[in-house]
């Protein structure tokens, strides 16, 4: 699975090449998963992150971006349903968007 990571100690932002975030992050929310698509400072915003264009990313990049956090009230069984779920979600994501 193709992707750009980028981590902080509580926080993973990761770039799907080739899968739109916002439409990814409804194919997780509908498995009951919580992501965020762009910078914490913007959350529920649709353009590029801000954050991420700082960084150096391109816009079509920060729009291909999805943040995971976790904090105490996530264990590893959470984690590892994210794990086992994601793979599937990026792929139909990203046969949506071919032409």
């Amino acid at each position: 699975m193709p992707c750009k990571v980028v981590v902080l100690a509580n926080t993973l932002s990761v770039e799907f090449e080739g899968a739109l975030a916002d439409i990814l992050l409804e194919a997780l929310d509908g498995d009951g998963i919580a992501v965020s698509a762009g910078a914490a400072c913007a959350s529920g915003a649709v353009h590029a992150s801000r954050s991420l264009l700082a960084m150096g990313r391109s816009p079509e990049q920060a729009r291909a971006s999805l943040r995971f956090s976790v904090g105490l009230g996530n264990d590893e069984s959470q984690i590892e349903r994210v794990l086992s779920v994601l793979p599937d979600r990026v792929a139909r994501v990203r046969e949506q968007a071919q032409p």
